[in-house]
């Protein structure tokens, strides 16, 4: 999603998204022990499924495909990027633990997808859903 503001107005220009290449049900998932609620639950209440990782995907991967995507529509070059946080997974991506240097050995998810799609020169902002204090269980 890239908002876009002129003036006072903000506003969504341009919205792209992609799924993980691994569709799984929910029986599926039942039977790898991978859901915390029981089935028909989680069926009543609407889901179906769930889209996870391919071996050689990486959410920053999913995450680049789709802003590059939404970069191409809108046509335009952010001024500022806002990035929302909901795990782990989007917070941080892997780094290589043989970095001697902790500066670069670093791996925020917002500044990594930034420099995947060129726009590491635009300055940006990130929440967490969970708040601050939800980082603690890490």
């Amino acid at each position: 999603m890239i908002i876009s503001y002129q003036n006072a107005e903000i506003f969504v220009l341009a919205l792209s998204y992609t799924l993980g290449g691994v569709k799984r049900s929910l029986e599926e998932l039942h039977s790898e022990n991978l859901l915390v609620g029981a089935v028909e639950t989680l069926s009543q209440v609407g889901y179906r499924c769930s889209y996870g990782l391919e071996v050689d995907e990486t959410l920053l991967d999913l995450a680049a495909g789709s802003a590059a995507q939404a970069l191409r529509q809108s046509q335009v070059k952010p001024q500022t990027l806002f990035f929302q946080h909901g795990i782990l997974d989007s917070m941080v991506v892997p780094w290589d633990s043989r970095e001697p240097d902790a500066a670069t050995r670093n791996g925020y998810f917002a500044p990594s997808l930034m420099n995947a799609i060129n726009l590491g020169d635009v300055p940006y902002f990130t929440s967490f859903a969970s708040g601050c204090a939800g980082l603690r269980s890490f």
